[in-house]
């Protein structure tokens, strides 16, 4: 019998947090964040929503959309996921600055990432 292995992970982007839950793993799936090209998401739990109707498993990648020079992804911690300080975010990791961006989810945790645009972080709704 397989066993489940169950923890949750939280990516944060713009204008929205999204919830990552990790179940069993296997081959890595790329997620497009939001589904289509990087948008102003329609209602405020748009990401938590998209996020809540899939599976994510150590070795997917999710993939942000968005221009270079106009954007930055990076994954910060709980804290720094909590407020929305531009001069106070530390990166946890590679900063994403050539858009597209592939981002590996590498092992069972808590994700959390903000996107940055034009010196401001776009989380009012985390």
């Amino acid at each position: 019998m397989v066993a489940h292995l169950f923890s949750k992970a939280a990516v944060v982007v713009p204008l929205a947090s999204v919830f990552v839950l990790f179940t069993v793993t296997t081959n890595g799936v790329t997620h497009i964040v939001g589904d289509s090209i990087w948008s102003i998401p329609p209602t405020n739990d748009f990401y938590q929503k998209w996020s809540s109707s899939r599976a994510f498993h150590p070795g997917d990648i999710l993939y942000f959309e968005f221009e270079s020079g106009m954007y930055q992804v990076m994954r910060v911690n709980n804290w720094e996921h909590d407020i929305c300080e531009a001069n106070v975010a530390v990166p946890l990791g590679k900063v994403y600055t050539e858009g597209p961006a592939w981002v590996p989810l590498d092992t069972e945790d808590y994700y959390y990432y903000k996107m940055k645009l034009m010196g401001t972080f776009h989380d009012e709704f985390a």
